[in-house]
């Protein structure tokens, strides 16, 4: 008899939802995706520990019936997509329908939702991959999901979490990051009764731009736009003064989606040119509004990745949208 054998399914969906599931961060921004796609403006995110002992996020948006909720759990189990050819024209956040069952697999999890046509909603609890039941409820028009104890059956995993204060920024910096966009949502995230992030719905891009980077910065911001071959690129920069010495506040959009990008990132540095001293950062928003058939988001279960078709008429558009304000006096105060 061969040696090769064909995996448990709970230890396969252990596997696939480390791909997914890295730390209480990623638990947050599946959650935050789905809520977005669903169509929510408003979102109330609490955490406890770090997220490591509870994530519960509440949202207004389209809700869930009871079937839905069933199949949500199923691994490839999505409303995003029905075809291959769907994946060259993806506009949602979330589209794998890998985030809720990756979740389950390691943590608690229970689920209340109602769609605002139905008069009553259903709640449903889950544990390591297995449900436990789902029974009807009263509940508002939305949904509700609740993460607890991530990790709890698998705690060699546990062990590589950091502190509660290390995963918490890290909570904050994925929210930040992903709402920025949607100025339209009003989101709150608590922290045992503290309010570590408020952000009202606004017009104003100002006061997004201002969480990310202070209001110093955010006021200094040079906004810029240009559209190149097809590409429409929309960009905040910060003048050299106020570069840093890592490059974490450098935010990259496409179509909206938040990610980190080598290529983009070299063409914002490129753009900057020598206005930046050797090992420096700029601070900066970058947009790139560009056809979803010229690009491939599905790189990596993280969806954090993507790769470009053209990727250097990418490269060019950027960096000649941050170049052509070279002469602007504001970057040399």
């Amino acid at each position: 008899m061969g040696n090769i054998r064909i995996l448990p399914e709970k230890v396969a969906n252990q596997i696939a939802a480390g791909e997914v599931i890295e730390r209480p961060a990623s638990v947050v921004r599946e959650l935050l995706d789905n809520s977005i796609d669903a169509g929510a403006d408003r979102l109330n995110i609490q955490i406890e520990e770090g997220g490591k002992r509870l994530i519960r996020l509440r949202d207004n948006g389209s809700g869930m019936d009871k079937d839905d909720m069933l199949l949500a759990l199923e691994r490839h189990a999505t409303s995003k997509i029905t075809t291959v050819s769907d994946l060259f024209s993806i506009k949602t956040l979330g589209f794998r329908g890998e985030a809720l069952p990756s979740i389950c697999s390691v943590s608690r999890i229970e689920i209340t939702s109602r769609p605002a046509d139905r008069l009553t909603g259903y709640r449903l609890k889950a544990s390591g991959g297995e449900m436990k039941s789902i029974d009807e409820t009263g509940a508002p028009a939305g949904t509700t999901v609740e993460v607890r104890d991530i990790y709890f059956n698998t705690p060699a995993r546990r062990k590589f979490l950091r502190a509660d204060r290390t995963e918490t920024g890290h909570i904050i910096d994925t929210l930040s990051r992903i709402i920025l966009p949607f100025t339209n949502i009003h989101m709150r995230l608590d922290d045992a009764g503290k309010t570590l992030l408020n952000l009202p719905a606004s017009e104003n891009e100002l006061n997004r731009l201002s969480v990310l980077f202070g209001r110093d910065v955010a006021v200094s911001l040079i906004d810029t736009y240009r559209e190149r071959n097809g590409i429409k690129i929309t960009a905040y920069l910060a003048p050299p003064d106020f570069s840093r010495t890592r490059g974490d506040r450098i935010y990259i959009y496409i179509n909206n989606r938040n990610i980190r990008d080598k290529l983009v990132t070299r063409s914002i540095m490129e753009g900057y040119g020598q206005r930046l001293m050797k090992g420096r950062y700029p601070q900066v928003v970058v947009f790139v509004d560009i056809d979803p058939s010229l690009v491939d988001v599905n790189v990596h279960p993280a969806k954090q990745e993507v790769r470009f078709h053209e990727s250097r008429m990418v490269y060019q558009a950027v960096s000649s949208t941050i170049e052509k304000d070279k002469t602007d006096d504001r970057w040399y105060k």
